[in-house]
């Protein structure tokens, strides 16, 4: 039987030039703003949150995997005695490009919170990382942790933090309320509403998504669950505004969402816990195919 991944990449190699052949991995990595390799048994800073928890910087890179939605787990388990130390952190991530690289991808500013920090200085730990998808790959790597800096109390707070949703494959796009946004069919049989985020006075290195796409009518859901990490891009010059675009919110069946009016809604949580919202009423119509994209 073939897995989605490889039905994808079949489905892709029909539709226009084959995907380089690469066996499917994950690699860990540190850091807030960039992915850093480090070296085995390396000491990894715990940084102090906004709202009193701590954190590490958790990057990774990964080939052969869906880079959109992919379900991870992180956690931070004492070497000694296997006891998790860290928080549950099971997200859907998307990852993006690595300059120069056509098979790799990246994601990083995800942070791993450690409650009991006393739990976790001076031992040694094993940092690890786990694909839950069907194609399961996982990487492991020894650590410790130590207090570091560059926590919530250095960097300035938020002055009036806002979310506007719009479009956007490659950056965000503006639309009026009630506008006909592309709902567009891909390769894998689904079909796509593409957005986009711009966001103020949040911290855009770790940005916890969620998006939803619902009938006004009678509320029903009508997308799939989309709750992923990324990182915005900041504006140059835009006093504290960041964007995103390129959000694939997949509706399963659009026979739903067709002729109908809708709502389509969007939560930001940063890094330092703070939320912003916004939802925007819409329509869709089938768009452009994604193929060939």
């Amino acid at each position: 039987m073939l897995t989605r991944p490889l039905l994808a990449l079949l489905l892709l190699w029909s539709c226009g030039t084959p995907p380089p052949a690469v066996e499917p991995g994950l690699t860990l990595g540190a850091g807030e703003g960039a992915y850093r390799d480090f070296e085995d048994g390396e000491t990894l800073g715990l940084i102090t949150g906004c709202q009193g928890s701590q954190h590490v910087w958790v990057a990774m890179r990964a080939q052969g995997i869906d880079r959109r939605g992919t379900l991870i787990d992180v956690s931070i388990r004492r070497a000694s005695d296997d006891v998790v130390v860290s928080q549950t952190f099971r997200v859907r991530i998307s990852m993006q490009p690595v300059p120069g690289s056509e098979t790799l991808y990246e994601l990083y500013g995800l942070t791993v919170q450690v409650p009991e920090p006393d739990e976790a200085i001076g031992e040694d730990l094993i940092l690890s990382v786990t694909d839950q998808d069907d194609v399961e790959v996982t990487d492991e790597r020894p650590i410790r942790i130590e207090w570091g800096e560059g926590g919530c109390d250095d960097r300035p707070g938020p002055t009036d933090p806002s979310l506007t949703l719009g479009a956007g494959v490659d950056g965000f796009e503006t639309f009026e309320d009630g506008a006909t946004l592309d709902l567009s069919p891909d390769c894998v049989g689904t079909h796509r509403l593409r957005l986009g985020l711009l966001a103020t006075d949040i911290d855009p290195a770790d940005a916890l998504v969620g998006l939803e796409l619902r009938r006004a009518s009678d509320e029903v859901v009508v997308s799939e669950e989309f709750s992923v990490r990324v990182s915005l891009e900041e504006i140059p010059g835009g006093d504290g505004a960041s964007s995103v675009g390129g959000l694939d919110l997949i509706v399963p069946d659009p026979d739903l969402a067709l002729d109908q009016d809708l709502v389509v809604s969007a939560t930001v949580t940063d890094a330092g816990d703070v939320t912003v919202s916004d939802e925007r009423p819409i329509r869709v119509a089938i768009g452009p195919d994604l193929c060939g994209d």
